[in-house]
């Protein structure tokens, strides 16, 4: 099995990138749901590694997937690794959290860069495709987004329309323009922001 690691900084937090071909059916997945600021949240967590996050009473695709292909399935109410990304959210507290994630090299690559985009700002579609070296690749940018699987994690949300416009967001537009807002007040407690 192939796997590349890239250790991402988000906040003054650390998030591993561990690029996997697979999900490892011998190991059971948690899932654990629960409550942020922004409301139901949940993660599927397999070996301390988080394998997607969601924002919503739906578990997304891994509850369902996991059924599916008869992958071992646990129900928690709570797990350290869950504690661990509810204090990112606030903006809190130094730690690392490792993410198994499954894509395409260009999905990778976006996702990738993605994670370098700072706490508390944002970046066009057109300036990522750009630093990517991708002429013309917003549209493709905005489709490796949309295939994240890691709410929160990997900041997807932080890639808004060059008109400003915050754009479409799995989890909701309004939801990805409140957390935004809210990256912005922890990153500049200082600033008052309209």
């Amino acid at each position: 099995m192939n796997q590349s690691f890239e250790w991402i900084y988000f906040c003054n937090r650390m998030i591993h990138l561990n690029r996997i071909e697979e999900v490892n059916p011998e190991i059971e997945i948690l899932i654990v749901n629960g409550f942020t600021v922004f409301g139901a949240f949940g993660i599927a967590i397999q070996a301390q590694a988080i394998l997607g996050s969601w924002l919503g009473t739906n578990p997304n695709l891994w509850e369902h997937w996991a059924k599916s292909s008869h992958l071992p399935l646990k129900l928690v109410s709570n797990h350290s690794i869950f504690q661990k990304v509810l204090n990112l959210i606030e903006g809190q507290d130094d730690f690392d959290i490792q993410c198994n994630v499954m894509g395409t090299d260009f999905q990778y690559n976006v996702w990738n860069a993605l994670c370098q985009i700072p706490f508390g700002q944002t970046m066009h579609y057109i300036q990522l495709s750009q630093l990517l070296k991708i002429p013309n690749g917003a549209r493709a940018v905005g489709a490796a987004c949309g295939a994240n699987q890691h709410a929160l994690l990997i900041p997807c949300h932080r890639v808004v329309h060059k008109s400003g416009e915050s754009g479409h967001y799995r989890w909701g537009d309004q939801l990805k323009s409140d957390i935004l807002h809210r990256e912005k007040l922890i990153a500049h407690p200082h600033q008052m922001l309209f």
